[in-house]
């Protein structure tokens, strides 16, 4: 298909570039480019369409991946024979997805307060205590909302 556009655009421009050009050659020479810029829309057209199709199919394999994942997470979770030992595991995800929140949002509020490099020394040297009060304090409140 690319072949075909080059080779029509080529012969539009040798008719153009031979010597007297008649009524009759520039017509031609406007068909053979209203030819070749029918070609390359059509070549363009195929591209786009291959590439959106490309696209569907890789995401819907992504989310068949994630529903298998998914699946197969939840039955190990839901349906072993402890299910003491299942709430255990739940409880125990929970609380460190709690404390990965709680972490992230302290982090995120130095940022913001302290933003020069010594003053982030600082914060890193002496403050592991109030980082963990503040992580125990923000777990309390989460779990007495529930």
């Amino acid at each position: 298909m690319l072949g075909n556009i080059i080779l029509t655009v080529n012969r539009s421009k040798n008719i153009i570039k031979s010597g007297g050009i008649g009524a009759t050659d520039l017509f031609y020479a406007k068909l053979l480019k209203r030819k070749s810029f029918k070609y390359w829309k059509r070549y363009t057209i195929r591209k786009i369409q291959k590439a959106r199709a490309k696209y569907k199919a890789e995401y819907y394999y992504k989310m068949k991946l994630k529903q298998r994942v998914l699946e197969i997470l939840s039955q190990n979770v839901t349906y072993q024979r402890n299910l003491n030992l299942a709430s255990l595991k739940l409880t125990l995800m929970y609380k460190r997805m709690l404390i990965s929140n709680a972490w992230k949002k302290w982090r995120l509020m130095v940022q913001n307060l302290y933003d020069s490099v010594p003053k982030r020394m600082s914060l890193n040297q002496g403050t592991t205590k109030q980082i963990y009060k503040w992580l125990i304090t923000f777990i309390k409140q989460k779990s007495c909302a529930e």
